[in-house]
């Protein structure tokens, strides 16, 4: 908050003379004038959390049964098997169940059964790093993590989607670290009988998205192909033929965006970069099958996180930009105006982290690289809407 004092001066029969400075607060993240005698009571947009016990970048996140976790990442060069439980009611960190194998750039999804499935990634770092087929879902009721048949084909970078049925789609991303190879396969994880191939995507696609949409099927969008291209392009996965179909393609190609499915069944895409970092934002409306302008954050992002509030609205937070410098700052999407506002900055600016919203309404910040450290950040910080 920043406080600032004038003068107040009253003319007329009841008071000629200039009072002692009146005392205005600002809130920074708000903009708004605070009371001076409201100030105890004022929540901020952004506040510190408890550290987390391991820094660490390009790691997963969920809600899972009370606890919000953090799992796998890079810790310094090298991937890691750890997981951090956090209790939101108590701001506190504790060591839970390690992952079977370390990894990061894996894919997660949270399954009907109350489950978190996490599969691929790399294993490894720098030249010797080498993608993994391995799967596991963390089962919330023992606080451990328990071996799923491996995929068909090792993959990281990839996206994945829950499936209605209680699958998970696999798609896309790259099945070595160097040379790099990208592939356009596919492949669904059925609880009761593993891994089953399924059909291809119509190119090859790392860093694309995978949304599963209200009417159960998955929209796949933009990503990379393996000329380094990107692509606007967008598909859709039908469980019920296992076959892709073309969609409506993206208004700019993009690679490395957010992808939120809204309250109202559309699909936010956002950031991400083709040539360069973009700031601007795509819906797509399911029933026509076409993209629409979401408006411009008000600067470019690309690895930067997107979550669905309560409210509706969806926040975005931090990122790099286009000289590849971290972002502190955050923005605000409503759907009802479509339209972007600032939502504060964060203690420190991040990329590669990850936030999950918890009960209350608030969102849980955790990681990322940050500029001037050399290794993953273990900070947390907490976004609060109410503050608003």
């Amino acid at each position: 908050m920043l406080t600032f004092a004038c003068g107040r001066t009253t003319h007329g029969d009841v008071d000629s003379g200039t009072d002692a400075p009146e005392t205005l607060i600002v809130d920074a993240d708000t903009d708004k004038l605070i009371d001076e005698g409201e100030t105890g009571n004022v929540p901020s947009l952004w506040s510190p959390a408890h550290d987390m016990p391991t820094g660490r970048a390009s790691h997963a996140s969920a809600f899972v049964g009370g606890w919000a976790l953090v799992a796998g990442g890079t810790v310094t060069n090298i991937g890691t098997d750890s997981v951090d439980a956090y209790d939101p009611e108590a701001d506190s960190w504790k060591t839970t169940s390690p992952l079977t194998q370390p990894r990061y750039l894996a894919c997660s999804t949270l399954l009907p059964s109350g489950t978190w499935f996490m599969a691929g990634g790399l294993l490894g770092s720098g030249y010797g790093a080498y993608a993994a087929g391995g799967a596991e879902a963390f089962d919330p009721a023992t606080m451990t993590w328990n071996v799923l048949p491996a995929m068909n084909g090792k993959r990281y970078e990839h996206a994945c989607a829950a499936l209605p049925t209680g699958g998970v789609l696999a798609s896309g991303g790259m099945t070595q670290a160097g040379p790099f190879v990208q592939t356009g396969s596919a492949e669904v994880f059925d609880p009761l009988q593993g891994w089953t191939s399924t059909g291809s995507l119509s190119s090859t696609r790392v860093g694309h998205t995978a949304t599963t949409l209200g009417n159960g099927t998955v929209l796949v969008a933009g990503g990379a192909t393996e000329a380094g291209v990107t692509t606007a392009s967008a598909e859709l996965y039908d469980a019920k033929t296992s076959s892709f179909v073309p969609t409506g393609s993206l208004s700019e190609h993009r690679a490395g965006h957010v992808a939120v499915l809204l309250g109202n069944g559309k699909l936010l895409v956002v950031g991400g970069g083709n040539q360069q970092i973009l700031a601007s934002a795509e819906l797509y409306d399911a029933k026509t099958g076409k993209w629409l302008p979401a408006g411009s954050m008000t600067v470019p992002r690309g690895l930067m996180t997107a979550t669905l509030l309560a409210s509706g609205k969806v926040l975005v937070t931090g990122g790099y930009n286009e000289t590849l410098a971290d972002i502190a700052s955050a923005e605000l999407y409503d759907p009802a105006t479509n339209s972007w506002s600032p939502a504060g900055t964060m203690a420190s600016g991040r990329a590669g982290h990850a936030a999950v919203l918890l009960p209350s309404g608030k969102v849980l910040v955790t990681g990322g690289n940050s500029t001037g450290q050399q290794f993953p950040v273990d900070s947390a910080e907490l976004f609060d809407e109410s503050a608003l």
